[in-house]
């Protein structure tokens, strides 16, 4: 395609990117979160699913990460997109803690906003270190002791994940 056709159908580089990755996440969402997790360990056990995919895929991550940091400008073309995304992303995670807490499965004291923050947090994390250094960070098994670390505190049974996956 050349360069006038990829401007006739977006007006920038940014928008072509963020519709790149608006597609990479239809299809992980639609892949990994189609249906409703059955626990708060079975969520977690997919999110560091989607870390070892996103193991697989440098290229994207790091056109995330890039976009993400520059979308920090708010004349930035990707800052509403990152701010939508941001928003479903926190408000879906908080709504599945707090589902966590009223079957019973999580402590009644379970902070879920900010949880949900940390771990969007230490995930967004993981992939910058991973993206700067591939060969010395693992992010799915880092994630998974994260997570797994964190669902042992909320857990009125004090269980975590199952055992981590081999590394990629």
């Amino acid at each position: 395609m050349t360069q006038g056709g990829l401007l006739h159908h977006f007006r920038s580089k940014e928008d072509l990117l963020l519709s790149v990755l608006a597609q990479s996440e239809q299809h992980d969402v639609e892949r990994l979160f189609s249906e409703a997790a059955e626990s708060v360990a079975a969520y977690y056990a997919t999110v560091v699913s989607l870390a070892a995919d996103n193991a697989r895929r440098p290229g994207l991550v790091r056109m995330y990460n890039t976009l993400v940091g520059e979308s920090g400008n708010p004349g930035h073309p990707a800052n509403a997109y990152f701010e939508q995304r941001y928003a479903r992303v926190l408000a879906h995670d908080v709504a599945l803690l707090e589902t966590g807490v009223a079957r019973g499965e999580l402590r009644p004291d379970t902070d879920c906003e900010a949880l949900a923050r940390e771990t969007l947090a230490v995930m967004d994390g993981l992939q910058i270190q991973w993206a700067l250094a591939p060969g010395a960070v693992d992010m799915p098994t880092r994630l998974h002791g994260y997570l797994d670390r964190q669902l042992r505190a909320i857990s009125t049974a004090g269980t975590g994940l199952p055992a981590a996956p081999a590394s990629t």
